[in-house]
């Protein structure tokens, strides 16, 4: 067991980032209360766990890792710190809403709304394909049939084991089946990554090459990965405040979870 101390600058709103997390848990993989998050992770074939529980008085969030080779401690860590925007310094963001003077600003600190994933890997994408035009509840059911059917040990299963799975045998449609394969090879064969320093439009680009896999799906994708100014524009509810998006450069995809927290 390693115990790391991760700090972060205050304000900082827990309560609601696991608040966000909470209901798209994978079954069997996450499991969450408003005091930790735990979670099964895989990397370079070594399987192991993390667990996450804030301390505010330190300013940090304490992580607790079992795994067993430890020359990837360092990209567990920093995994961690993406899914729980520890980098943020939410005062830019802040002073962005306040200038644009949204007639409800954000009582919590933009923290609040940051919505990152489970990291640089393929969950995020077919957490994306699979909460199309369903529910959250519905989707993240669907992505726990996943790991109980293709998974090991509770892991959500890699790329390449998804590439050619017999998907429509745990209820998933013909399309999205067909998406979620498509999807798995490209990550597989390298032709799609998820490193952020090629930025969003690179990323986008290339993503909607895929089936089944339009801007919307693309630009939430970005928003679980990471990428700060990713907004789903095309979403229906978004579209209401089309006019002031450009003016939330470039912290639309906090703009857009506090949007979507308000409906």
């Amino acid at each position: 067991m390693y115990t790391f101390r991760l700090g972060y600058r205050p304000p900082y709103n827990w309560a609601s980032i696991i608040g966000f997390l909470a209901p798209r848990a994978i079954p069997g993989v996450e499991t969450i209360t408003p005091e930790e998050y735990r979670r099964t992770i895989s990397l370079e074939g070594h399987a192991g766990a993390i667990a996450v529980t804030h301390r505010p008085e330190h300013r940090a969030l304490e992580l607790r890792i079992e795994f067993p080779e430890p020359a990837l401690l360092f990209r567990i860590v920093e995994r961690v710190r993406n899914i729980f925007d520890l980098r943020a310094d939410l005062r830019k963001w802040t002073a962005t809403w306040r200038a644009i003077r949204c007639s409800k600003p954000p009582s919590a600190p933009a923290q609040a709304f940051a919505c990152r994933g489970a990291g640089a890997d393929s969950r995020s994408p077919c957490a994306a394909i699979l909460g199309q035009q369903v529910s959250v509840k519905a989707a993240t059911t669907m992505a726990g049939r996943i790991v109980s059917e293709f998974g090991s040990k509770s892991i959500f299963p890699e790329a390449d084991a998804l590439a050619d799975a017999d998907l429509a045998r745990i209820g998933l449609t013909k399309q999205r089946a067909h998406s979620i394969r498509e999807l798995a090879k490209a990550v597989a064969g390298g032709e799609l990554t998820f490193d952020a320093s090629r930025g969003l439009e690179h990323f986008e680009e290339t993503i909607v090459k895929l089936p089944g896999i339009g801007p919307w799906t693309a630009q939430y994708v970005g928003m679980r990965i990471g990428e700060p100014d990713a907004f789903p524009s095309g979403d229906l509810y978004l579209k209401q405040f089309a006019a002031s998006q450009e003016a939330w450069r470039p912290w639309r995809a906090y703009a857009a979870m506090y949007i979507w927290s308000m409906s």
